[in-house]
């Protein structure tokens, strides 16, 4: 079984071959430097694939507009790069051996529903709409193409899911 500690939170526990540790793998030493990606990818049911990133906090708009953008982009950045990384790996564009869950390379994907997920530890409720409206703004043609979903939630959000199993 897969768990991991981000942000302040335990994911998991998932079955190995549902997960893909895109953040930890060697992307950045096969691709280049500066990729941007998510904690990690996961197969959730037969039909759905979640994007998954971490944050312990994340700035207010009215506190710092500036922080708050740059967020925004750094996190659409890292929804986009993963995405495209995890294809180009799947499909084997650079003919490497990447520990990729088996059931995520036997993905049908004229099947499967795409999520970005993000995971904010502590964060208020009501700050979670603003955020997810400015990802889906940032990300409405990605997620028109991809016919996909931003879905933002807190820690209490996540563990109903069954996203996380703890706090730390």
């Amino acid at each position: 079984m897969y768990t991991t500690i981000e942000s302040k939170m335990v994911f998991g526990p998932f079955e190995e071959a549902d997960v893909f540790e895109i953040e930890k793998s060697n992307v950045n030493q096969m691709i280049g430097e500066h990729i941007r990606t998510v904690e990690f990818v996961l197969r959730r049911k037969e039909n759905q694939i979640l994007f998954i990133e971490a944050k312990s906090s994340s700035p207010q708009e009215r506190t710092s507009k500036e922080r708050y953008d740059k967020f925004i982009a750094e996190i659409v950045e890292k929804f986009v790069q993963s995405f495209e990384i995890y294809h180009t790996l799947r499909y084997n564009r650079y003919n490497t051996d990447v520990s990729m869950g088996e059931h995520l390379v036997q993905q049908e994907w004229d099947k499967v529903e795409i999520k970005f997920v993000l995971v904010i530890h502590g964060h208020e409720k009501e700050w979670l709409v603003p955020l997810r409206e400015a990802l889906i703004r940032n990300m409405s043609a990605y997620l028109k193409i991809w016919r996909s979903a931003v879905v933002v939630l807190n820690d209490e959000m996540a563990r109903r899911y069954h996203l996380i199993s703890e706090t730390v």
